[in-house]
């Protein structure tokens, strides 16, 4: 039976790093704007428990985030 898929996400290279050599299953994507008016609302909407999601400071355009 396959794994059941609980998480996808977006990671900068500084994430990776974080995670260490255990993480595998990576699928590089280039830097794209397509999506990041999409991003900018999923980021304002926040993590559950309160936490700020994003982590870099910076909107998926590369452009520093307002209001945090």
């Amino acid at each position: 039976m396959a794994e059941k898929i609980v998480a996808i996400g977006l990671l900068t290279q500084r994430d990776l790093d974080v995670l260490g050599t255990g993480f595998k299953r990576v699928f590089p994507v280039e830097q794209d704007d397509s999506f990041a008016d999409l991003i900018d609302r999923l980021d304002a909407i926040g993590a559950p428990g309160g936490a700020s999601g994003g982590g870099s400071g910076t909107s998926a355009s590369g452009a520093p985030k307002q209001g945090r």
